[in-house]
């Protein structure tokens, strides 16, 4: 696992099935939005988690897409 600082997190559009979707920016610049349907992102709330340090994991697939696997306070 990765550790950096969260900088900046925003809400996405809801997945198809309605759960909750972040787009989340790293301070090691780091960007990627979270797994459709993952859920640990009912758990993030973007005012108390920003500036947090933090563990996660990055997923990209072959298409450049990168999502979040997890994500540790």
């Amino acid at each position: 696992m990765t550790q950096s600082v969260i900088k900046s997190i925003s809400r996405l559009q809801n997945s198809k099935v309605g759960n909750p979707r972040f787009h989340i920016e790293m301070e090691d610049g780091t960007k990627a939005a979270t797994l459709s349907n993952a859920g640990w992102a009912y758990s993030i709330v973007p005012h108390a988690w920003e500036g947090k340090r933090c563990k996660y994991e990055v997923k990209e697939y072959k298409s450049g897409y990168r999502v979040f696997d997890s994500v540790e306070i």
